[in-house]
């Protein structure tokens, strides 16, 4: 995976790849859980799950039961109807576990549509509680962590992480913890750390299989890192390109905002101040999460006149 730290053999150009858009703040759907505290969202969220299984259990036991029969019996056919059961016990189960995923998943629309790092973190501190044989420990500590990033508190989020386990190397959730590691090394300067988070993501790509979702995955995730971990001051034309296009093809309020935050620093560093003066107008209309706060703030402070002079004279 590409070093951040690395620079160009040569100065990147200052010349656009293409001319910044012009382009009107998009709408998203609304958030499921906006109306709801953390935890209303997590009892909600248990009881979803407590009445999953209601369903799921017995009719698993009702399926091996009649498995059990037809072995007993010995009906015509029993082979076929046995392994009829069988493949419906294993499909009636994958379901189970497909819904339980998309609807745990579906929690991070607190992150994504309603930018409230702290509900969604509070959210998983409250199902960490009624975890009580701590079967999903490490996915909520991931969770966790990834609502402390984006309440700008980098340190504490990599403490929870150093305590997350997966039996298995391969297991993809892999990708989630080595990503927030990434951004968050990345956010307190450790380039050390950062490289190795990296060559992690890297040695999870290796093992993913061609073509699989783990790997497309990666693929967007290294083509993304190749810009944004870089040096502001080293990005190229290409790298305004690209954050263009991922502005203009941001699914929710928190990916628009962190590509129009690259966006303006594009502009600070390498194009016009008044574009990145009215880039920092429009993320005022935006909710930001406090990490998109403190970048803004900054942005901002870097792009007032008296502190260009400061610079000027420094030099």
């Amino acid at each position: 995976m590409h070093d951040p730290t690395s620079k160009p053999s040569s100065p990147p150009p200052t010349t656009y790849a293409c001319a910044p858009s012009t382009r009107t703040r998009p709408s998203w759907q609304r958030s499921p859980y906006e109306n709801l505290n953390a935890q209303q969202v997590a009892d909600q969220h248990v009881a979803w799950i407590k009445k999953r299984c209601l369903i799921f259990i017995p009719t698993e036991i009702a399926v091996f039961a009649a498995a059990l029969a037809v072995i007993a019996l010995k009906p015509p056919a029993a082979g076929i109807i046995y392994l009829a059961l069988l493949a419906s016990a294993v499909a009636i189960s994958f379901l189970h576990r497909t819904r339980a995923i998309n609807r745990f998943g579906s929690l991070h629309q607190i992150c994504s549509l309603e930018c409230d790092p702290a509900k969604y973190r509070a959210v998983m501190e409250a199902l960490v509680a009624s975890d009580v044989h701590d079967r999903s420990r490490s996915i909520l500590a991931t969770e966790q962590a990834r609502g402390l990033y984006y309440q700008g508190e980098s340190m504490r989020a990599l403490q929870l992480l150093s305590q997350v386990r997966f039996k298995s190397p391969k297991n993809p959730y892999w990708l989630a913890v080595l990503s927030i590691e990434t951004m968050c090394r990345h956010d307190v300067g450790d380039s050390a750390g950062e490289s190795l988070a990296l060559s992690r993501l890297d040695e999870l790509g290796r093992k993913a299989s061609a073509g699989s979702a783990l790997a497309k995955e990666l693929d967007g995730l290294h083509a993304r890192y190749q810009v944004i971990l870089k040096d502001p001051a080293a990005w190229t034309s290409q790298d305004a390109a690209f954050i263009r296009d991922g502005v203009d093809r941001a699914q929710s309020p928190l990916e628009y905002a962190s590509w129009l935050l690259d966006e303006c620093t594009w502009e600070q560093f390498h194009g016009d101040r008044d574009r990145a003066l009215q880039i920092i107008a429009s993320l005022d209309e935006l909710k930001l999460t406090p990490l998109h706060k403190r970048r803004r703030d900054a942005l901002a402070a870097a792009l007032r006149p008296e502190t260009n002079a400061e610079q000027q004279l420094d030099l």
